[in-house]
């Protein structure tokens, strides 16, 4: 049998691993493979092992149903599975059952949704695998969170779509959250050539929640007329953050704005990505006190999106339906 090597796919070189820690990323391979899944709405079956510091793996799976987001993502399945018999404990591991060939190239990039959930429960420091008979690859949960924003002074941040941006945080709904809870509420300004569309956090009583950039994309895609077609709506500026910390954008908004940058700029391929400048106000006065900026490319490193995984023809097909 051939040797099975261990590899990172981010540095672009062979691992030396201990053979106990070859052989339990091996053990969680063979485990994801095991795990059931339904994929009646996007037709690719998502089956992973999660394995805790005590030594314990956990099998999950996506389970979709109806055309709506209400469907199991499998790393939540396994962590659901975890939580169920022993709640917040240490997790080491997530693999993933990828069809072979791994090759040099190959990892697994969580969505924006379980980028959230899974930052919430484990370590920056869980690692991720995928491996067939050949190769092991191996990244870390870090390696696809960004959080080091560059801090730019207020002055240098151009007013425009900073008063939409803090009326959209005020709009946000927070009567279902904890006190403790509320402050990390944010809101969200599309700024385009001739318009700016709002975004406020949507929930209700059974916490079917819209985050706030998808809800300035709907906006967005909501108001653009059929005829005549209307080039300036594709404008877009930038996208301002209004938070009263400093804000905490979800990997799943920030793989939203990625996903409409990502269409922007097959459309004009000149833009490069768009600005996101992000404001601290203050909780009375709703003035700014402090700023950050980063870029729709920046914020998530390895995004999520359809040409990540080589859907170019889903890609046109959303354009075409938008114009």
């Amino acid at each position: 049998m051939a040797e099975i090597e261990f590899w990172s796919p981010l540095q672009q070189k062979s691992l030396s691993l201990p053979a106990g820690e070859q052989q339990k990323y091996l053990r969680l391979l063979d485990t994801a493979r095991t795990s059931t899944s339904v994929a009646d709405q996007s037709g690719h079956h998502v089956r992973v092992a999660l394995l805790t510091g005590a030594g314990q793996t956990f099998t999950g799976g996506n389970y979709e149903y109806a055309l709506s987001d209400s469907f199991v993502h499998a790393e939540s399945s396994a962590l659901n599975n975890v939580l169920t018999q022993f709640g917040r404990v240490q997790l080491e591991a997530l693999a993933y059952d990828v069809p072979p060939p791994i090759t040099p190239t190959t990892f697994c990039i969580p969505c924006g949704r379980c980028l959230d959930i899974l930052s919430a429960y484990a370590s920056p420091d869980l690692a991720i695998v995928v491996g067939d008979s050949r190769r092991v690859s191996l990244t870390y949960l870090k390696d696809y969170l960004f959080a080091d924003f560059a801090n730019v002074p207020l002055d240098r941040v151009s007013p425009r779509g900073q008063d939409e941006a803090v009326l959209a945080l005020k709009r946000g709904i927070d009567a279902y959250l904890p006190e403790t809870h509320k402050d990390q509420v944010y809101g969200v300004a599309l700024v385009g050539k001739d318009q700016i569309w709002r975004g406020s956090l949507y929930t209700n009583a059974s916490y079917d929640a819209v985050t706030p950039i998808l809800s300035a994309i709907q906006t967005w895609r909501n108001t653009l007329p059929l005829e005549p077609y209307d080039y300036s709506h594709f404008h877009l500026t930038k996208a301002v953050v209004a938070s009263f910390q400093r804000p905490h954008i979800f990997y799943r908004d920030r793989q939203a704005l990625t996903d409409l940058d990502e269409l922007i700029r097959l459309k004009f391929p000149s833009l490069g990505p768009l600005p996101v400048d992000m404001l601290q106000v203050d909780s009375k006065t709703l003035r700014p006190l402090q700023a950050w900026r980063t870029n729709a490319a920046e914020w998530l490193p390895f995004p999520y999106t359809p040409s990540s995984f080589g859907m170019h023809d889903t890609l046109h097909q959303l354009l075409t339906q938008l114009t």
